[in-house]
């Protein structure tokens, strides 16, 4: 392979490198969070919905890793477009309490279901929040399902009010900063006496009332994807360039191999050459004879040249 080739490789790998580096920044920060709590809303149990925001200015596509609480159900992850469109075609693994994800938006959506505790006819469920990212702004409201009473909340919820859009009460918490390390621990409690989901006598679409959120509030059916586009198109041209790389070496290699086998050694000049064979013996006139195609030494007697077979031509 010529230094050429070996620069042009080095060049593109390095190139790819650096592009599969910027395709991942992880994200230590993130403005706001915004989770909202569902509980007996489509399914008996809690969905959780986590919408975030990165700061301005912020490296994109950016990986954010997200704490799942223990028996999380994943349901979406999305990103959420400028449009307030939620398009579920992030790519994200799942590895044990953590949910990494990278976003090419600056804002997304990630929504589980997670199990309540059960005593008699209440329920109730505790959240904890850990992690190494900060959060600037936290904010925390919990749906009352239709058929709830005597919810409680901890900490106690600032505010206690029906949404008119669509019809739900929502018990708002007070907004915190929770910086990276630092547990957030939000916890409600119900009565309900009468099992029934929220969706069994749906209301207008629903909404959250907190704020930003309302192109972005409604969950999202798994596995639709809203007419999004491609999954993040750096990590595609990422392994576009590595595989253009591998067939670029591919290629060379496979030529070096073919002009090396193609090549054949040069035909060596034959040169006259006396031998002490008695049949190389003078001719009359004391001179001897050459093959006059190869130059061998003949004999007196020889018709045919010993080397080549050329017919010997006659004096």
């Amino acid at each position: 392979m010529n230094k050429f080739a070996h620069f042009f490789l080095l060049s593109l790998l390095l190139l790819t490198s650096t592009w599969v580096a910027q395709a991942q920044t992880p994200a230590t920060t993130l403005e706001s969070m915004l989770i909202d709590f569902w509980p007996d809303y489509d399914q008996p149990n809690v969905l959780i919905l986590l919408t975030g925001t990165l700061p301005n200015g912020a490296a994109l596509p950016a990986e954010v890793t997200i704490p799942l609480p223990e028996g999380a159900i994943v349901n979406v992850v999305a990103r959420i477009s400028a449009a307030g469109e939620m398009i579920d075609d992030v790519v994200y693994t799942t590895e044990g309490d953590q949910l990494r994800m990278t976003v090419p938006e600056s804002r997304f959506r990630v929504e589980y279901y997670v199990p309540y505790s059960v005593d008699g006819d209440t329920r109730s469920y505790t959240f904890t929040w850990l992690s190494s990212t900060s959060v600037n702004a936290m904010s925390t409201a919990v749906q009352q399902p239709v058929a709830a009473t005597e919810m409680v909340t901890q900490p106690t919820a600032v505010n206690v009010s029906p949404n008119s859009s669509d019809g739900f009460t929502y018990h708002t918490l007070p907004d915190q900063a929770v910086p990276g390390g630092q547990p957030f621990t939000v916890g409600f409690s119900y009565t309900m006496s009468n099992p029934q989901l929220s969706v069994e006598n749906p209301p207008i679409p629903s909404s959250s009332l907190l704020p930003n959120t309302t192109a972005a509030s409604a969950p999202v059916p798994s596995g639709t994807d809203n007419g999004g586009s491609s999954i993040n198109w750096l990590l595609y041209l990422s392994v576009a360039a590595i595989v253009v790389a591998a067939v670029a070496l591919t290629w060379v290699i496979a030529t070096q191999r073919t002009a090396s086998s193609s090549k054949t050694r040069k035909p060596q000049a034959i040169h006259p050459q006396t031998t002490k064979s008695s049949g190389s013996r003078a001719t009359k006139g004391g001179a001897k004879r050459f093959c006059h195609e190869c130059g061998n030494a003949l004999s007196t007697h020889d018709q045919f040249c010993r080397n080549c077979g050329t017919a010997v031509k006659k004096n």
